[in-house]
């Protein structure tokens, strides 16, 4: 376990004393992390799958709002804190 130890403290030493590694490491794990966002699927879902079906949801309530918002105003009813 001292050995583990040793390594991992030798290795963060050396990352902290040239500051440029360790922002290549962030870089390149930052990338690797992309990659797997958008190729690992578990079944058919993948991370921006559930994303972009969220999002839509989100929109068609906004939408959904808006319009509630506009029907009222067309109708001349008061609309107390955006709430129909």
């Amino acid at each position: 376990m001292s050995a583990i130890w040793r390594g991992t403290r030798n290795f963060l030493g050396f990352c902290g004393q040239r500051w440029y590694t360790m922002f290549a490491l962030g870089v390149v794990s930052g990338a690797a992390l992309e990659l797997v966002k958008i190729h690992w699927t578990a079944g058919e879902v993948n991370f921006y799958t559930v994303f972009r079906r969220k999002q839509l949801k989100r929109r068609l309530d906004q939408f959904e709002m808006q319009l509630k918002m506009a029907d009222n105003a067309l109708a001349f009813k008061p609309v107390a804190d955006g709430k129909v």
